[in-house]
């Protein structure tokens, strides 16, 4: 019993003795994107042009520290990566 009151009024005590309220947020994001490349080889004998068409994916999850206001201090980490498929 004794358990069961002390963690709700130390959460109270906590709350009321705070100085001021930060808050964070974390979610995932992606990216998708197309476009083109072309090689130009004007080399003789052998002259050829080609075009390529390159698909780009990418994706990964956010950390921002700072996400309630516009603050001096605002970090944010991205973690992800890209790939560069062409066919």
């Amino acid at each position: 019993m004794r358990n069961i009151l002390f963690a709700p009024l130390l959460c109270i005590f906590l709350l009321f003795i705070s100085i001021e309220a930060r808050s964070a947020g974390i979610g995932g994001y992606g990216m998708f994107g197309y476009g083109t490349t072309a090689l130009d080889k004007n080399i003789k004998p052998l002259l050829f042009y080609r075009k390529y068409g390159n698909y780009i994916a990418g994706g990964g999850l956010v950390i921002d520290a700072n996400c309630s206001g516009p603050g001096i201090f605002n970090y944010r980490i991205a973690l992800g990566g890209r790939v560069l498929l062409i066919p």
